[in-house]
């Protein structure tokens, strides 16, 4: 359990940053830096990242959720597991297409 929980908070944490640097602090010199965006394209593709910062956020919280649901709830113990295994199949999907794409 301890090892589900620190891969959760690793996930959690990157995907929660991903969120606040594409939907929050687009327009600032260091998102443009992680993303290797010059700052005359960031306009062009704010919206696109803007998207992109929630759909990060949204897996955050519903993997965060299947957790809570998984190991605190009596009752939804299956459905927190389901939760959470199509949450990390999500993520693992999306990592190695991120990778592979450069």
């Amino acid at each position: 359990m301890m090892i589900i929980g620190l891969c959760l908070f690793v996930s959690f944490s990157f995907h929660v940053y991903a969120f606040l640097l594409e939907s929050i602090w687009w327009t600032s010199r260091k998102a443009h830096k992680v993303f290797g965006v010059r700052e005359e394209d960031a306009g062009k593709v704010a919206a696109f990242a803007y998207n992109q910062g929630f759909y990060n956020l949204l897996l955050a919280l519903s993997s965060a959720y299947g957790y809570y649901l998984m190991f605190f709830s009596k009752e939804k113990v299956d459905f927190g597991a389901g939760l959470l295994c199509a949450s990390s199949i999500v993520q693992a999907g999306a990592g190695i297409v991120l990778v592979s794409t450069g």
